[in-house]
């Protein structure tokens, strides 16, 4: 048995060098606005037990584990303050400064597309992770076990389009779109038989998002 605690500061640009584009108004906050939030709870218990009545043994635990997800993610203010512009003729490298001045005395010709979080995203990013397995031992100087593995994220990244579009009359027999979640799950069960010479090892494992489970069959000699 035991407990952790992890915290994780957000990530800022040193001199404030970020774009942080709010996307439930429309306006640009100020530079020195925290680009999203950070949680203070992240206590993660992780419990175990193992209990072996006679010939058969029973093993249990579980866990929370946090993450602040991959840094590229984090840094969606920092990526917004830049200018984009594309030409067609010219020699490089080319004028930052004339570009710039491009961009900006041009409205009308310049597209701009920030990156930007919604106003109540937060990290970690949270997994919780259980497994149950039960092993007995058989006569002939064998043993079988059978094991259940399972996670579940929560509060994972996800990427999306805050600036949807209006006013489209749809197909009246439209295709199935994509979807996605912000959620995971995996659950994995595996019966393992084990004699002095020989070994066979049955996995069976889902996700939430697969199309189809899998099962493979190993066998292997010692």
């Amino acid at each position: 048995m035991g407990l952790r605690y992890e915290y994780y500061t957000p990530l800022t640009e040193t001199d404030d060098l970020q774009v942080k584009f709010n996307i439930d108004n429309g306006v640009i906050d100020p530079n020195t606005t925290r680009p999203y939030k950070t949680n203070k709870d992240s206590l993660l218990p992780r419990v175990s037990f193992t209990y072996a009545p006679c010939k058969t043994v029973l093993r249990s635990g579980f866990g929370v584990f946090v993450g602040p997800g991959q840094t590229e993610d984090q840094i969606q203010p920092v990526e917004s303050d830049r200018v984009s512009s594309t030409i067609s003729s010219g020699a490089f490298p080319v004028d930052q400064n004339a570009l710039i001045a491009n961009f900006v005395n041009n409205p009308n010709n310049r597209s701009y597309q920030p990156r930007a979080y919604a106003n109540e995203y937060s990290i970690p990013e949270r997994i919780y992770q259980y497994t149950f397995s039960v092993q007995r031992e058989l006569p002939g100087n064998m043993s079988a076990t059978a094991a259940y593995v399972g996670s579940q994220g929560r509060n994972l990244f996800l990427r999306s389009v805050a600036n949807n579009i209006v006013q489209v009359l749809t197909n009246p027999n439209p295709a199935t779109p994509p979807s996605s979640s912000a959620n995971s799950r995996f659950r994995s069960a595996t019966l393992t038989e084990t004699s002095p010479g020989f070994r066979i090892h049955t996995p069976r494992s889902t996700t939430r998002r697969a199309v189809a489970a899998t099962t493979t069959t190993r066998c292997s000699c010692r």
